[in-house]
């Protein structure tokens, strides 16, 4: 009969190579993060949207689960579309910039041409319909 021990130095080997592996990928993860999408506040999201001329703002809170959802999403497409700046904004901590945009839900995505709200989108939403109001704000003006 086979048994699993803690004292197995083979057992321990494996899970301790494991266990780096998915702190090496979760460092990674939150390195693409700090590189792609900015943290906004109080003092630097005028700025980002008004100094940048295609900007998209993820509105989300810490306990928003489909918050959690869609930024993976948002992280891809900050790499893939590199025309664009994003940020995201936690209303529980900046709720009069939410209010000021008319930000009712999280997670809502406002999308940004040359300083001015072009679009707003709210709820759980895909890849496909983000990237299609991204290349919409691309075009229009």
């Amino acid at each position: 009969m086979f048994s699993l021990s803690e004292d197995d130095p083979e057992l321990q080997r494996i899970l301790d190579k494991k266990l780096r592996g998915f702190l090496r990928v979760k460092a990674e993860r939150e390195s693409v993060h700090r590189q792609s999408i900015r943290d906004l506040d109080g003092d630097n999201f005028k700025d980002f949207v008004t100094n940048n001329d295609l900007a998209v703002v993820e509105f989300w809170a810490p306990w928003c689960a489909p918050c959690y959802v869609i930024s993976p999403i948002l992280e891809e497409l900050a790499l893939e579309y590199k025309e664009v700046v994003f940020g995201k904004l936690d209303v529980d901590s900046h709720p009069r910039i939410a209010e000021a945009y008319g930000i009712m839900g999280v997670p809502s995505i406002l999308f940004f041409k040359n300083g001015r709200a072009k679009g707003l989108l709210v709820g759980l939403t895909s890849r496909e319909e983000i990237e299609a109001r991204l290349e919409w704000l691309k075009l229009h003006s």
